[in-house]
């Protein structure tokens, strides 16, 4: 039996610009591993462009409010 490798991205899309964020996600997309990434990498980016987000819906994206909490961008 072969092991299967399953690997997860995430993005952040400005919608302005249109520049995109590449979340690493190596152990796998459960909602505790996309908010940490998530928090990781709006660090990165300047002020201007972390006013709010425009969060989908999955499951992945459960935390928000740990988010909002954690980084002050209101989701």
């Amino acid at each position: 039996m072969a092991l299967v490798e399953i690997r997860a991205v995430g993005t952040l899309v400005e919608r302005t610009t249109r520049f995109v964020l590449l979340l690493h996600l190596p152990n796998g997309h459960s909602a505790k591993q996309v908010e940490a990434a998530m928090r990781k990498e709006i660090k990165t980016l300047q002020n201007s462009l972390t006013k709010t987000i425009a969060w989908d819906q999955g499951s992945e994206l459960a935390r928000h409010i740990e988010f909002t909490v954690a980084t002050g961008v209101q989701v």
